[in-house]
This record gives C-alpha cells, sequence and structure tokens, in this order.
C-alpha cells in the first residue's frame, strides 16, 4: 500500500506538471524535464526497492487522468470563452488535444486585430488640426483691433 502511494503521488504531480507545460502552448522543453525526472523517480524506486513493478500502471494512469482534468481546469480559467462543460473539455483533451490550443490562437489574434484596429483609428482620429475646441485665432490677443469678435478695451 505504501509503494501504491508513492507511485499515486509521483503520478498526480507529473500530470499537473505536464498539463502547466502544455497549456496554453506546448512547451518542449518543459514537458520533456516533468516526463524525464517523474520517470526517473519511478524507475530508481524500481530499482531501489521492494515495489511491484505493475505500479507503473498506477503511475500511468494517475499522470493521464491528472493531466487531463488539471488541463481541463486550467483551460477553463484562462480561456471561458469556449462555452464547453468540464467534462467537455476534459474529452477534447484525451481525443483531440490541438483543438483548444487552436481556438485559443484564434481568439488572441482575433482580441489582437481589433486592439491593433483600435489603436489605428486612435492615432489616426487625433491630429492636431481636425481639433475642434482650438479656434484659428487662439494666438491672437483679445484687444486686437483686427480679431474678429473682440471688444478691444481701449479705442483710439
Amino acid at each position: 500500500m505504501f509503494w501504491f502511494l508513492i507511485f499515486l503521488a509521483i503520478g498526480l504531480v507529473a500530470g499537473v506538471g505536464l498539463s502547466n507545460a502544455r497549456t496554453p502552448v506546448i512547451r518542449l522543453p518543459r514537458t520533456f524535464a516533468v516526463l524525464g525526472v517523474t520517470t526517473g523517480v519511478v524507475l530508481l524506486i524500481l530499482i531501489n526497492s521492494p515495489a511491484n513493478p505493475e505500479l507503473l500502471v498506477v503511475y500511468a494512469i494517475a499522470v493521464t487522468i491528472t493531466e487531463a482534468v488539471w488541463t481541463a481546469r486550467t483551460w477553463g480559467r484562462i480561456f471561458p470563452e469556449t462555452g464547453l462543460k468540464f467534462r467537455e473539455v476534459v474529452m477534447d483533451e484525451v481525443l483531440h488535444p490541438s483543438r483548444l490550443r487552436i481556438a485559443y490562437a484564434h481568439m488572441l489574434a482575433e482580441r489582437e486585430g481589433r486592439a491593433e484596429s483600435s489603436t489605428e483609428h486612435a492615432d489616426t482620429d487625433a491630429s492636431p488640426d481636425d481639433d475642434p475646441s482650438a479656434s484659428p485665432n487662439d494666438d491672437a490677443s483679445p484687444d486686437d483691433p483686427h480679431t474678429p469678435g473682440s471688444s478691444p478695451s481701449q479705442q483710439p
């Protein structure tokens, strides 16, 4: 029972680590590091202890289930726009893992495109010549008799 819990714990840690390495984008070095370290620990335990080799199945199942569930939780947190239920995200992660990543990339590109277009409109709309609050005679003195609409305080 002790070794079962050890392999289960290592599988849970590996599943969470893999989920973080694969969401929202796949980071291969981190993925290989998580798998390498946890699998190495499992193999060292198997070689140096009386643990049963069948416990590798416990490790593999724990990694698979934890990674799928934790990834679904992460997608629900960072990409709620999908409108998918937790169960649907878990099934997508198991059956077609790249579908959510593709949809997420499209959503980010769409947001970036909207952000760029709004900044372009803001830049083109704000020109100093088109300022409606600035009148053409702002630099003229109010007492200048040649300024239309001025009321000179002293008349000659």
